[in-house]
């Protein structure tokens, strides 16, 4: 796939090298293992910021350059709320999910 010239490079090494840790941390990963719950509001910015979708040789997602922001600090405040009937706000991290 050919990456356009407006995407960063350095957010694309970034995304690889995300990628590939948590590609090696399936493997790592058992029971008794310290865990982290991380807002997927959170996780979604992340990869829209990494451009994670041109990272990884997939279709690009129709968003717009301004919307791919950088995350900021991870704050789960949503985690706190109840969410509408039907919505996901975190999921269990593994490679098969990013």
């Amino acid at each position: 796939m050919n990456i356009p010239d407006h995407v960063p490079k350095d957010r694309l090494e970034e995304a690889t090298r995300v990628h590939d840790l948590l590609r090696s941390m399936e493997k790592k990963v058992r029971p008794g293992s310290i865990w982290f719950v991380v807002s997927m509001k959170w996780i979604e910015t992340y990869q829209r910021y990494l451009y994670l979708d041109y990272a990884l040789g997939e279709t690009p997602l129709d968003i717009p350059d301004t919307d791919r922001v950088q995350p900021g600090p991870i704050m789960n405040e949503d985690l706190l709320i109840r969410p509408p009937k039907g919505t996901y706000l975190f999921e269990q991290m593994n490679a098969k999910l990013w």
